[in-house]
């Protein structure tokens, strides 16, 4: 506790330290004012437990796609202001890929998703499954399990291909 900027002891103010955030966050946009173009969003970890005014740091971004954004619940990307949790500002807007079933798909929707990036994170509190028919792959998050199931497994490798475990098992 300190004492307030008028020097009366008998009224103290809490200073509060802030942890600066280091990388980005994502969150979602939960507010948006047309006429003044403020973003109010919200982000996991948010240490203040409130909606926060965001500026936006992608000159692409358009009002329409925030608020596309907002109204799909898009997952936005985060970076911070001086690194302060309170000063958030939007990068990019992440769109889910899957359709609804209610709505029909259109003609601009293909049959193949691309995506090119330097890295790409999939998470997911309990499990994730990739499947194409009857083959799947599946990570468990407790991190004891990957299954690989298929009718055939090919693995190759031009160089070494190196099977490590505590045990391993052929046939």
């Amino acid at each position: 506790m300190t004492t307030n900027p008028k020097n009366n002891p008998s009224v103290q103010t809490k200073t509060v330290e802030i942890d600066r955030i280091e990388g980005y966050r994502y969150g979602t946009i939960i507010k948006l004012e047309k006429n003044t173009q403020t973003v109010w969003v919200n982000y996991s970890g948010n240490p203040f437990k409130k909606d926060l005014k965001a500026t936006i740091a992608n000159n692409k971004l358009t009002y329409d796609d925030l608020k596309k954004a907002m109204e799909t619940t898009a997952v936005i990307k985060l970076i911070f202001d001086d690194r302060h949790p309170e000063k958030p500002m939007i990068t990019d807007l992440f769109y889910s890929f899957l359709e609804n079933e209610t709505v029909p798909p259109t003609e601009s929707q293909t049959e193949t998703l691309h995506i090119n990036a330097d890295q790409l994170v999939l998470e997911a509190k309990k499990e994730i499954i990739i499947k194409c028919g009857d083959a799947f792959i599946k990570l468990k998050s407790d991190g004891n399990q990957l299954v690989i199931e298929a009718d055939n497994i090919r693995s190759s490798a031009s160089e070494t291909n190196r099977i490590r475990g505590g045990n391993v098992l052929l046939n």
